[in-house]
């Protein structure tokens, strides 16, 4: 290539390359000076609802439930109900193998009968056989003293005749005192049984054996399960013949007709909570089905939920007719403010800056930053307070997402 060709080639792309900028440049001036299209929306009256939204379980109210357990280890002998059964209060509910239960109330009753018939001992000075013997030995004791007695009137009647010493006399008077002692002796024995200890330790025992039959009561109490209140069976965890541990969830039931709702808030929507605000509620498992009800207690505290701070707020269901049922996750709406024909705009037509909110409003084809004070806000709405009058255009967006919006902007509104 020579070098006048090689010349011609680096002029052609020096204005190949100058044709492409003058292009571009023209483009963006076009472009500048043209009207930018925007979405637009009229300044209206609207009624708003501002609402707080989250998820909760669905719990009984207290005292309505009732939590079936099993009182000792053993096997399920029988259930009676099934689930979505209703049932009265005192109605047998599951019936268990109670043959180990009557075996250990037997026991305890012949343990309870054989320390109250002790008790008895004690309280007649000991057993028939211990009375008779004391019985016998005093009357032995007593025999002997009078023997004696005799042996000392006779021992000094003779002394007075000159015919006894007074050693036979004072043998004959020894004799009647060692008797009378053995009397007493006896006598003490009898009327002093059993120490205060003694007497101490049999009531410990009986009271023992008294636990030990209301256990087996208890347990006999517990094989045959009754319902305490009336309600609705919405579980059974145990099936006939299964074996079960002491303490085990058997069943479960409620009066379904009186049902609350925990809900779970976020920490910004807990100020927004209060008691008496009206609440709509769903389930997914009943789909088209809206229950209703209100707010019976507002977070007192705020706890970590996994990735969330919440308060539990509990919400009563007004119209539950034991459709809704216990650890159900329910979805909760609540109304935390209603704002009749209250001037609105569009929630994406609100701009911030700093602390100030403005709108651009759309005047003679120019976009006019308007500072506007703001109220009640829903997710599409935002109440308008000073700053704009109903009618007015206010610009939405552009419809090129890569033009900003900018005060004094020529604009063309599209719908």
């Amino acid at each position: 290539m020579t070098d006048q060709t090689r010349s011609r080639v680096k002029l052609t792309t020096v204005l190949a390359v100058v044709t492409a900028l003058i292009v571009i440049v023209l483009v963006v001036l076009h472009n500048m000076q043209n009207a930018v299209d925007v979405r637009t929306a009229a300044v209206s009256y609207q009624d708003l609802i501002a609402t707080a939204v989250t998820v909760g379980k669905v719990e009984s109210t207290p005292g309505t439930e009732f939590q079936a357990h099993a009182g000792a280890a053993g096997l399920v002998e029988k259930i009676l109900v099934k689930v979505g059964q209703s049932v009265r209060p005192g109605q047998l509910l599951i019936q268990m193998d109670d043959s180990d239960a009557t075996a250990k109330l037997a026991s305890a009753n012949a343990g309870l009968k054989e320390q109250q018939a002790l008790q008895q001992n004690m309280q007649q000075g000991g057993s028939v056989e211990e009375r008779n013997k004391f019985k016998t030995d005093l009357a032995a004791a007593e025999m002997r003293h009078a023997t004696a007695e005799r042996n000392l009137t006779y021992a000094q009647s003779l002394q007075k005749q000159g015919a006894a010493s007074g050693n036979e006399v004072a043998r004959a008077q020894q004799q009647v005192t060692t008797s009378q002692q053995e009397i007493d002796a006896i006598q003490l024995q009898m009327n002093n049984r059993y120490s205060p200890a003694d007497n101490a330790s049999r009531k410990a025992q009986i009271a023992d054996a008294e636990a030990a039959v209301n256990a087996a009561n208890s347990a006999i109490s517990g094989a045959n399960i009754h319902s305490p209140i009336a309600g609705t069976v919405y579980s059974i965890d145990v099936a006939p013949h299964d074996f079960v541990s002491d303490g085990q969830e058997l069943l479960k039931l409620a009066d379904l007709t009186k049902m609350q709702v925990r809900g779970y808030f976020d920490e910004p929507d807990i100020g927004k909570l209060a008691v008496g605000q009206p609440v709509t509620i769903t389930w997914e498992a009943r789909s088209g089905i809206t229950w209703h009800g209100h707010v019976i207690q507002v977070p007192t505290n705020v706890t970590a939920y996994g990735t969330r701070n919440v308060g539990a707020a509990i919400v009563s269901v007004d119209d539950s007719h034991g459709d809704l049922e216990p650890n159900a996750s329910a979805r909760l709406t609540v109304t935390t403010q209603r704002r009749p024909h209250v001037l609105s705009v569009p929630r994406e037509a609100l701009r911030t800056e700093g602390l100030r909110d403005f709108v651009y409003v759309v005047q003679n084809g120019r976009l006019v930053k308007t500072p506007v004070q703001v109220g009640v806000a829903n997710t599409n709405w935002m109440e308008i307070t000073s700053g704009l009058s109903e009618g007015q255009q206010i610009a939405l967006g552009a419809v090129s997402s890569t033009r900003d919006l900018v005060d004094g902007m020529e604009v063309k509104t599209v719908q």
